[in-house]
């Protein structure tokens, strides 16, 4: 059986830089586009992962390695509580019994984690990631990524 595996870089950047993108709002506001995890249109899930932990500063490597959470937490169908920190530039390998293919639509989500500072709907954190593709789990593709100031 071949898997399909899905990369994840992420890079946690905290920059008032950040809020100038022209995005819809987060989950659960207004105008948001964001598809909800307990949507059907979910087809499947990540079935196993790979994961080599970033630091929690990559600017104060001291500090060490992020901690937080186990690998399998990546796994299955997201229950909106259990996260896995990467760290700066930790990496994800995720991959599927299902190739995931070009479909009309959207052919698969990535859910990361924003913080709030209150209910209201002011994000404090975002982590922001790279995206990349494979079939044969040595060469990878990234997807477009944009940042504007």
């Amino acid at each position: 059986m071949y898997k399909f595996p899905l990369i994840l870089l992420l890079l946690s950047l905290n920059s008032p830089l950040l809020f100038s993108q022209d995005y819809s709002p987060a989950g659960g506001f207004l105008g948001s586009t964001a598809i909800h995890k307990d949507s059907s249109v979910f087809l499947l899930w990540a079935e196993n992962v790979e994961i080599t932990r970033g630091y929690l500063d990559y600017q104060q490597p001291e500090l060490g390695f992020a901690t937080s959470g186990t690998p399998e937490m990546a796994l299955g169908k997201a229950d909106g509580i259990s996260v896995v920190s990467l760290g700066d530039k930790g990496v994800a390998i995720l991959t599927f019994e299902t190739p995931i293919a070009d479909k009309e639509g959207a052919d698969f989500a990535v859910f990361e984690n924003g913080f709030f500072k209150s209910a209201t709907s002011e994000l404090a954190f975002l982590e922001l990631a790279f995206v990349e593709v494979s079939s044969d789990g040595e060469n990878f593709v990234r997807f477009p990524s944009h940042f504007s100031a």
